[in-house]
């Protein structure tokens, strides 16, 4: 079991975790068990459980985790890609430097929505490619 566990999750703390908390509450609830008489099988009840603690041990563990900081750096990718770019003198190298707009500025969001708009009604139009 420890080792469909490990195939599930990576974290060795997490794996040993589940299996006490799986082992004890097979142990509490092994005379509540009907066994075969409704269908169930010795070995299908435990993974069922280790599962289902496995599953509340990831959202322990999402719940508890840190918010991202809100005072994040700013994105600078577009300045050191920019001075590698040509001067946009023609009609061409505009729409080619559009990419290359800071985030955070009106013509960088009307860029970013103007492509959002273009790939979902192309998307629309050719649907997925797969």
């Amino acid at each position: 079991m420890a080792l469909r566990l490990r195939r599930r999750c990576v974290d060795e703390q997490i794996v040993a975790e589940v299996m006490r908390e799986t082992y004890l509450a097979v142990w509490r609830a092994a005379g509540a068990f009907a066994g075969a008489s409704v269908g169930g099988t010795a070995t299908g009840r435990p993974w069922t459980i280790a599962a289902r603690r496995l599953a509340d041990a990831f959202r322990r563990r999402a719940h508890h985790a840190e918010p991202p900081s809100a005072a994040a750096p700013p994105m600078f990718a577009w300045l050191s890609s920019s001075f590698f770019a040509p001067p946009a003198t023609s009609a061409p190298m505009r729409v080619a430097t559009w990419l290359l707009l800071p985030p955070g500025t009106p013509a960088g969001t009307w860029t970013a929505l103007l492509l959002l708009a273009a790939g979902t009604a192309a998307y629309a139009c050719a649907g997925p490619r797969w």
